[in-house]
Parts: structure tokens; C-alpha cells; sequence
């Protein structure tokens, strides 16, 4: 039965959209602000974006060992409250890094390179854009662990579809801090929507003993996997 849900024509439609998608974004990302933007304004959004890439570099392999854990307790047919606070513990400091990220570069860019606010906090949304994805791997991984990848898939191609949309309106006129506002609400739609599906089927919680307990055992258990 999984293997057939696995092999499903719906799936593989969305798996191989959502993986051209990626590769048509970037393309159409880099075309829209070679157009809207000046040269030097491009190759500073092309810097920070490269830099909310580098950040997913954070991850470890930590979204893997969850991946295990997440499996191993839906194999066995139970309900893990240890892993799943587990799983929002990790998914809570990967997005606490990406804020942090943010405001860091809003403040160089409006204090070290003298930037106006409103210019410096386009630059923040853009690495905030960009760097989320980090986040997103916590949901994804959970996600097909518990058997949830149509679903999953679904939402990423809904961020797909949106974001490029909402990229090529800049073509049209619509300004860039608009984009970048939209893009990052788009991003908080699919992660209530998806979070709020794992936390009705059991898979993903609040942490039982607090953020910091929680996120301590974590590594303590899984210390070896995650220096491997």
C-alpha cells in the first residue's frame, strides 16, 4: 500500500513540479531584478541571497536524525510526544537563527553601510525570504516520514506557484517591498497551514519541558548521529 502511494501519478506530478519549480524560480528571480533593479542594488540582493542559502548549511543533518525518529515511531504505530516536541523544538531554533539572520542584516545595512531604513529593510525581508527554507526542511522531513508527501508536496507547490507569480507582478509594477511582503506572509500561510495538519495527526508539539530541555535532550540522544 505505501509503495503504490508512493509510485501514485499524483505524487509524482507534484514531486517533479515542485523540483522544476526550484530551477524555474531561481531563473525567473534573477531575470525580474536584473530588470527592476540598478546593477549595484542586484549584486547586493544576489550577495544576501546567497548568504539565506549558506544558512541552511545550520541544519547538520539534524532534519535527518528527525526524519529517523519521526519514521521509526510511525512504523510502530505510536504516538511519540518526545519526538514531537523534538521536531518543533528543532523547526523553533532553526527559525529563532533565521530572525536572528534578519535583523542582523537590517542593522549592517542601516548602520555600518549608512543604507535609508526602508532600503535596509527590503534587504532583511529578501534574506528572510530566502534563508526560511531552513525552517521548511523540519516540515518536510516530518512530513514524509509520517506519510504525509502528497501533502506536503501540495504546499510546495502552492509556495511554488505563488512566489513565482508574485515575482513576475514585479514586471508589472508591482513595487518590491510589496513582493517581499507577500512572499513572507505566503511563507506563514504554509506553515500555519502545514504545522496545523502535523499537529492534529500527533506528529509535531509544542515541547513538553520547555524549548531548552527539550532541544538539550535532543542532541544528548542523538549526539553521535549528528557529529557523524
Amino acid at each position: 500500500m505505501a509503495a503504490d502511494r508512493f509510485l501514485s501519478i499524483p505524487y509524482l506530478f507534484l514531486r517533479s513540479s515542485t523540483a522544476g519549480g526550484a530551477l524555474l524560480f531561481g531563473l525567473i528571480q534573477t531575470f525580474v531584478f536584473a530588470r527592476v533593479l540598478s546593477p549595484e542594488r542586484f549584486s547586493v540582493f544576489i550577495l544576501i541571497g546567497t548568504l539565506g542559502i549558506t544558512l541552511w548549511l545550520v541544519d547538520f543533518g539534524l532534519t535527518r536524525i528527525l526524519f529517523v525518529r519521526q519514521r521509526e515511531a510511525f512504523l510502530a504505530g505510536r504516538k511519540d510526544v518526545v519526538i514531537a516536541g523534538q521536531s518543533m523544538a528543532v523547526l523553533l531554533v532553526y527559525a529563532m537563527a533565521v530572525l536572528a539572520g534578519t535583523f542582523i542584516c537590517i542593522a549592517f545595512m542601516a548602520l555600518h553601510r549608512g543604507t535609508p531604513f526602508m532600503e535596509a529593510a527590503e534587504f532583511g525581508l529578501f534574506f528572510l525570504f530566502t534563508s526560511l527554507n531552513l525552517v521548511w526542511f523540519v516540515v518536510r522531513f516530518v512530513s514524509i516520514a509520517t506519510d504525509q508527501f502528497v501533502f506536503f508536496e501540495s504546499h510546495e507547490a502552492i509556495r511554488r506557484i505563488g512566489h513565482i507569480a508574485l515575482m513576475l507582478a514585479m514586471l508589472v509594477g508591482l513595487p518590491l517591498i510589496a513582493f517581499l511582503v507577500l512572499a513572507n506572509l505566503l511563507w506563514a500561510a504554509m506553515f500555519a497551514s502545514a504545522l496545523k495538519r502535523l499537529f492534529g495527526h500527533g506528529v509535531m508539539s509544542m515541547p513538553p519541558d520547555g524549548l531548552l530541555k527539550s532541544i538539550g535532550a535532543f542532541f544528548r540522544d542523538n549526539r553521535r548521529e549528528a557529529f557523524r
